[in-house]
């Protein structure tokens, strides 16, 4: 429905690294890539700004995202929506990494 509005929809999406990105879509068919659990923490990079700028616009943004990243937007806008995913404690980026390399190390063996 945002979308349809002519609205900015903020979530989650691996990048080519396989690292997840809080990314934005515009168009409908965008949003599968949104979809589905990831099990990090993505990375907001410079989404802030980005959602400052559409919000300012008059566009309607919906952000998505773990607790911790809706509290970093400020919320004085009319036209933002939040959903907060539920967090169970996800590891760092760091540590996802890490279990990446291990798993590697352990193709490299079967």
């Amino acid at each position: 429905m945002v979308i349809e509005h002519g609205g900015v929809v903020f979530g989650s999406a691996y990048d080519e690294k396989f690292m997840p990105r809080q990314i934005y879509v515009t168009n409908i068919n965008d949003l599968q890539k949104l979809r589905g659990s990831k099990y990090v923490t993505s990375d907001t990079q410079n989404t802030f700004p980005k959602v400052k700028k559409f919000l300012e616009e008059g566009k309607i943004v919906l952000y998505t995202g773990v607790p911790c990243q809706i509290g970093g937007l400020k919320k004085d806008y009319d036209n933002l929506y939040t959903i907060d995913i539920i967090c169970h404690g996800v590891p760092s980026q760091k540590i996802f990494k890490k279990g990446e390399k291990w798993i590697k190390k352990l193709e490299f063996y079967i």
